[in-house]
């Protein structure tokens, strides 16, 4: 995360693209409609896909809450939007950047 970012509990959205892992990271989930902000933060390795357990130097622990595919159904500009097909969540990612270079994550099921 940021060095000014909150270090506390957060949720992780990561991507396979490439050879890395797209990844933004977000406080709480957020109810059908509600938009949050979540921050993009590096690419992250691939091994995070199905990792479980310490981060390295004591920053905590890495629990995973879902996985699946997904599919971009559009990328125009500072908009993006996914249909995700998880395990237990499916439905429509819209990430939009503000002008902070934050994220605006809005989820909508099905």
């Amino acid at each position: 995360m940021p060095a000014d970012a909150n270090k506390d509990s957060h949720l992780d959205l990561m991507l396979e693209s490439g050879e890395g892992l797209r990844t933004w990271s977000f406080a709480e989930f957020p109810a059908d409609g509600e938009e949050v902000v979540a921050d993009e933060l590096p690419v992250h390795r691939l091994a995070y896909l199905d990792y479980e357990g310490p981060v390295s130097n004591n920053r905590g622990e890495v629990s995973r809450i879902d996985g699946g595919t997904y599919e971009i159904q559009s990328a125009m500009n500072d908009v993006l939007v996914i249909l995700l097909q998880g395990e237990k969540y499916r439905g429509r990612v819209k990430l939009e950047r503000a002008v902070d270079k934050t994220w605006k994550l809005m989820l909508h099921s099905p």
